[in-house]
């Protein structure tokens, strides 16, 4: 009898497992799930189902999800790929796909076509922008292919291509960017992605002139490539700063310009309001304890601090890591706090899971 028992208990256990982890019939369930406020949830129970399951009950969505379901139910998709990206990647770009197919079956029906659009343009920088922090460059790069064919001259996707020859620099590259020396063959590489990074964050800026991180990355990209015209791209990015992040690392960046041009009363200004724009950065209150430093003793030259050029470029170096070390946690919080109106709009009171990533995401020096 206790062996049958035994036996009974184990094979209900394995048959609610089963149901649990897969039960494609409750697909729409876990649609609907994400889309009524239970984000974190039915992305964990979707990352318990076999992968294939997962995948399958995506594509067969056509016949269980209303149009209308078929745009949360991407975004769905689209924050589990952000949960594997790192440790399986290919499962991610699996759940990257079954999210474009699904965009693109919404926007096939009338009713939906115009939030589904609303979407996808956001969902293609937001993919691109993964991928990139990932370092899958040709899958990155294919998906901003992909996002222009759909939505031509759109700033943000010209954002993402210049970033992916930005993250290309720094990939490629083992000195200290800030001082690579002239006529060297590094210079050279790094200089021609430079150039092409720019062109791209020019087209953004020629279709939305006030698009501060446009003017943030070509300001640092000339700054560590000691161009002159970094300066005023700062004070635009400074001056069109929707959030005390690029705002921080304009005025920190600005900061170092002055620096670099021994403008010790202009820097320590600079710094004083990265550090009211970002107190929890280290690099700022550095970088401000040092201009003060330089400021009380400038009337003796030479008394400079013999380390302050490798502290100028440990600035720098502080600060740049932006490029690659928020983008995932920045852009990921960007993208759920901008889809969050078209899960509302979706139906209801759409998962707000950007909640918990919001107060996580921090520029990470």
């Amino acid at each position: 009898m206790r062996r049958r028992l035994t036996a009974l208990a184990i094979g209900l256990g394995v048959f609610v497992h089963a149901v649990l982890a897969q039960a494609p019939g409750n697909y729409p369930a876990l649609v609907r799930m994400y889309a009524a406020g239970r984000g974190n949830d039915a992305i964990a129970a979707l990352l318990r189902w076999p992968h294939g399951e997962a995948i399958g009950a995506a594509k067969t969505a056509a016949t269980t999800l209303t149009p209308r379901e078929m745009i949360p139910a991407a975004i769905l998709h689209t924050e589990a790929a952000l949960s594997l990206v790192d440790a399986r990647p290919f499962a991610a770009i699996a759940h990257i796909q079954a999210a474009q197919t699904l965009l693109r079956t919404a926007a096939q029906d009338a009713s939906t076509r115009e939030r589904a659009n609303t979407a996808a343009a956001r969902w293609y920088y937001f993919v691109a922008s993964l991928l990139t922090s990932a370092k899958q460059m040709e899958q990155a790069a294919w998906y901003v292919r992909e996002g222009f064919a759909a939505f031509p001259r759109n700033a943000a996707l010209y954002l993402v291509r210049g970033t992916i020859a930005e993250v290309s620099i720094q990939a490629g590259s083992r000195r200290d960017l800030s001082d690579l020396p002239m006529n060297s063959r590094e210079r050279a590489r790094v200089e021609a992605l430079a150039r092409r990074a720019t062109d791209d964050y020019l087209r953004a800026l020629s279709v939305d002139n006030h698009l501060a991180l446009a003017h943030l990355h070509i300001g640092w990209l000339r700054l560590i490539l000691g161009d002159n015209r970094a300066r005023s791209e700062l004070e635009a990015a400074a001056a069109d700063a929707a959030t005390s992040r690029i705002r921080y690392l304009a005025h920190l960046f600005l900061g170092a310009v002055a620096e670099r041009g021994k403008r010790l009363e202009d820097a320590r200004r600079e710094y004083a309001e990265a550090l009211a724009a970002g107190p929890g950065f280290q690099s700022a209150y550095m970088a401000l304890s040092r201009a003060e430093e330089a400021l009380a003793t400038a009337a003796a030259p030479r008394s400079w601090p013999n380390n302050a050029h490798s502290s100028r470029r440990t600035t720098i170096r502080g600060g740049i890591s932006w490029s690659a070390s928020i983008a995932r946690r920045w852009r990921s919080c960007a993208w759920r706090r901008g889809v969050s109106e078209d899960r509302q709009s979706a139906g209801g009171a759409l998962a707000d899971a950007a909640a918990s990533v919001a107060g996580a995401a921090d520029v990470s020096e």
